[in-house]
């Protein structure tokens, strides 16, 4: 998002960066909880910080970076230290490394938290062994379940995908009901 909106997020003017950020309104604002959760910050609007990741904080006898911080507390690498970070302008004491955050319009990115979509190849399970596997993630309940199996004809070079989308846990539409779509 901030590669689109504002192409020049990692070293030019920060003041009209920002202004720019603030024009584009209000944003769904997605950043990283613990236990491997992500929180969402609703109807947020973005800015960039003149720090990085390398910035650190903490009690004197216990000073570390963001990255550290990012790495110790929910286990993500940040690979780009020395990128700006971000902040919600209505939380500008919270900064986010531009990586682990994700920037969408209002309500658009809660269809992600809907549907679930997986590939499989052949022989790689069924439908359902991979609803079983949806099911035992943690805290997500899609509305959907899209399956979508792939099988490769090396003489000819073509593919065949099934595609299989149902309410999730319904038994509406099992696969082998589905249409066949070529897509070579």
């Amino acid at each position: 998002m901030l590669a689109a909106a504002v192409p020049n997020w990692r070293h030019g003017d920060l003041e009209r960066l920002n202004e720019v950020l603030q024009a584009l309104g209000p944003r769904d604002i997605y950043v990283p909880a613990p236990g491997g959760d992500v929180r969402i910050i609703p109807s947020g609007i973005i800015q960039i910080a003149k720090e990085n990741s390398m910035l650190s904080f903490g009690p004197p006898n216990a000073k570390r970076t963001v990255a550290t911080h990012f790495w110790k507390r929910y286990g993500l690498i940040t690979h780009n230290a020395e990128d700006r970070m971000v902040y919600v302008m209505a939380q500008s004491g919270n900064y986010y490394p531009a990586e682990h955050v994700q920037v969408l319009p209002v309500d658009e990115g809660r269809l992600c938290w809907s549907i679930v979509i997986c590939r499989i190849g052949s022989d790689e399970g069924d439908y359902e062994k991979v609803r079983q596997e949806v099911e035992n993630m943690k805290g997500y309940i899609p509305k959907f379940l899209v399956v979508f199996s792939q099988r490769n004809f090396q003489k000819t070079f073509t593919s065949e995908a099934t595609i299989v989308m149902q309410p999730f846990g319904s038994k509406l539409a099992q696969p082998g009901s589905a249409e066949r779509t070529n897509i070579f």
